[in-house]
């Protein structure tokens, strides 16, 4: 997030659902969004109250049995969070993570017990474990420093029985602006 909301207010804009945002290192918006929900919370891999809860304790908050988009940039978090999580269930009631993995190895490639590589697999299993598996990634290049090997990249995970896949054609319409 961290000033630029523009997927979240397109979100809710085009498909009209409640899109929570958490951040715990800014405020609030850059500026009001309608139909966006603010919540000065971070993601963590257990509660650290008040500024960082686990996604089951959010979800509970909020009273929500389901979450049909996670949208996480957790700047290298994601690796404790997401290996909890494995082993909570909280990830079978998620139907689509977007997330972006932050490389232990930002300028280097290195090999080793230090590399990185049993993390990836191991967060690549748990995904699958959870029923959720990926069809799209790409390289974020503007992560890196210059000179370096980009060290982030964003995937896409989707659970083949969601409502994303159940109903392709309701969301291709959704995708061009209309509204479910």
């Amino acid at each position: 997030m961290r000033g630029d909301v523009s997927f979240e207010a397109d979100l809710a804009n085009r498909t009209g659902c409640a899109v929570h945002a958490f951040d715990h290192t800014v405020d609030g918006l850059p500026s009001p969004v309608t139909g966006v929900r603010f919540n000065r919370v971070g993601l963590a891999p257990a509660d650290a109250p008040p500024a960082l809860l686990s996604l089951p304790t959010m979800m509970a908050a909020r009273g929500h049995d389901r979450v049909h988009l996670l949208k996480v940039d957790c700047e290298d978090c994601e690796w404790a969070v997401f290996g909890e999580l494995a082993g909570s269930g909280a990830l079978a009631r998620v139907d689509q993570v977007l997330i972006e993995l932050h490389f232990r190895q930002p300028a280097t490639n290195l090999a080793g017990p230090d590399s990185g590589v049993r993390q990836v697999f191991a967060f690549f299993e748990n995904m699958e474990a959870a029923g959720l598996y990926p069809f799209s990634w790409e390289v974020n290049h503007n992560a890196g420093a210059a000179g370096a090997m980009p060290w982030v990249i964003e995937y896409s995970f989707v659970r083949p029985d969601s409502a994303f896949m159940r109903d392709v054609g309701a969301w291709q319409a959704l995708s061009r602006g209309g509204r479910r």
